[in-house]
């Protein structure tokens, strides 16, 4: 699957490309450009170093160097080393991973070996802590003492094969109990992006724990603080004002208008420009009364 398949999915991808090859700069900016922001890369180291027997050779180091170059502009937060189960923990290539060990560059990230033949004691040993060793929690513990848990999940069966259900659950109690200040849980089966999204709905569905309650803002205060409502105003009262003494008209029934969910009673106004009624006053005589003369 194409690196760029995983952004959408995923927050954290291991590199498996540069496993063949250093990669070139227009790919390298590709994929810097192309991944959202926070995005967190791992990378694989390429696979001849390994084929050499992570012999202290010219040709290693220097690929080495190109490496740790790539490493740099990818910000990688860690690299691994990954070796064939056929290369035995013999006193031979114990003193040659030890010796690998010392070569590595001082600018390069947390470098992580995967030798599944060999045990974590058996690396942290050889490499003198140098290296973190990767692990399968379903068949080992922890390696002590690192700040860094790696894990690498190749299958139950090898790498055709899937996580049930089970495993999947077994492998988020394993995480939900580290104490590493980083972890990273890399499947590398077939089936990878199948067990890794079942892995991520169980890790989102899982109560929070009291450490990442304590780090997380109050869920209280954020709601209250997105949803706090605007204080409420009152509209000034009218002074009363006098009117003069009218004939009222029969007032017409209150109607009821829907707003907003409330109801408001309303009465309706007498339309503009229609005058009120005069009232009838007895009209008076105009006329004096009449004077009587004698004659």
């Amino acid at each position: 699957m194409p690196v760029s398949r995983y952004w959408k999915h995923f927050s954290t991808v291991e590199i498996t490309d540069t496993e063949l090859g250093i990669p070139g700069e227009g790919t390298i900016r590709r994929w810097l450009r192309e991944s959202p922001k926070g995005f967190v890369f791992t990378a694989v180291a390429p696979e001849v170093i390994a084929a050499s027997g992570f012999a202290n050779t010219k040709e290693n180091k220097s690929l080495l160097v190109a490496f740790a170059a790539v490493a740099k502009k990818l910000k990688a937060k860690a690299v691994v080393f990954s070796g064939s189960p056929d290369f035995k923990p013999t006193p031979k290539r114990r003193a040659a991973i030890k010796a690998f060990a010392k070569m590595l560059p001082r600018d390069l990230p947390p470098a992580i070996l995967d030798l599944p033949a060999w045990k974590s004691e058996h690396i942290q040993t050889a490499t003198e802590k140098r290296m973190i060793p990767a692990y399968d929690p379903l068949l080992e513990a922890t390696p002590e003492g690192v700040s860094m848990a790696y894990l690498r999940l190749p299958g139950p069966a090898g790498k055709r094969s899937r996580y049930d259900e089970a495993s999947v659950e077994q492998l988020h109690a394993h995480l939900a109990g580290l104490k590493t200040k980083e972890t990273f849980c890399v499947f590398c089966n077939i089936d990878m992006h199948v067990n890794a999204a079942a892995l991520i709905q169980l890790m989102k569905k899982a109560p929070e724990s009291p450490k990442q309650a304590a780090a997380s803002p109050s869920p209280a205060k954020t709601v209250k603080k997105a949803t706090q409502p605007k204080p409420k105003t009152t509209p000034p009262k009218k002074a009363p004002t006098k009117k003069a003494p009218t004939k009222k008209a029969p007032a017409k029934k209150a109607t009821t208008k829907k707003a907003a969910g409330k109801k408001i009673l309303s009465k309706r106004a007498p339309a503009k420009g229609t005058k009120a009624p005069a009232k009838k006053t007895p009209a008076k005589s105009t006329k004096a009364p009449a004077k009587k003369t004698k004659k």
